[in-house]
C-alpha cells in the first residue's frame, strides 16, 4: 500500500508525509492537519519534528500545560517519502520559529542533514 501511494503521489507530482504519521500543523496559519483531538498546541516560536506521533502528542499536552507555544509540528512517520531533512530548511525559515527541536529514531541521509542542518543557524 505504501508503494502505491508514493506512485500515485509521484504521477501528480506531489510530496507524501507518513504513513503511520498524526500530520503536520502550523499554529500561525493556523492549520491543523493532524487527527489529534483539541486542544492543540498554543502558537508559539518553537517548532518541533519527530518521528514518533506519540512524541508529539506527549510534547503537545505538555507545552499546553505549561503555557508553552509551538510554531509549527511535524510528524514524519514511515518516510515513504518526506525525511527529516526535507522539512529542516522550511520549517527554520517560517517568520514565526525562533527555535527547532527534532525527535529523530535515525537519519536517512546523515551527510544530507548535517550539511543542511549546518546552514539552519542564525
Amino acid at each position: 500500500l505504501e508503494s502505491e501511494c508514493l506512485q500515485i503521489a509521484e504521477h501528480f507530482n506531489m510530496r507524501l508525509l507518513g504513513p503511520n504519521c498524526i500530520g503536520l500543523l502550523d499554529t500561525h496559519l493556523p492549520l491543523d492537519a493532524t487527527f489529534l483531538p483539541p486542544p492543540g498546541p498554543l502558537p508559539g516560536e518553537v517548532a518541533f519534528i519527530s518521528h514518533s506521533g506519540a512524541i508529539c502528542a506527549a510534547v503537545i499536552d505538555w507545552a499546553r500545560g505549561q503555557g508553552f507555544g509551538l510554531s509549527r509540528l511535524v510528524s514524519l512517520g514511515n518516510q515513504v517519502d518526506v525525511n527529516e531533512t526535507d522539512v529542516l530548511a522550511p520549517v527554520a525559515a517560517d517568520r514565526f520559529t525562533r527555535v527547532l527541536t527534532l525527535y529523530l529514531e535515525a537519519v536517512s541521509d546523515g551527510r544530507r542533514f548535517v550539511s543542511v542542518a549546518s546552514q539552519l543557524t542564525r
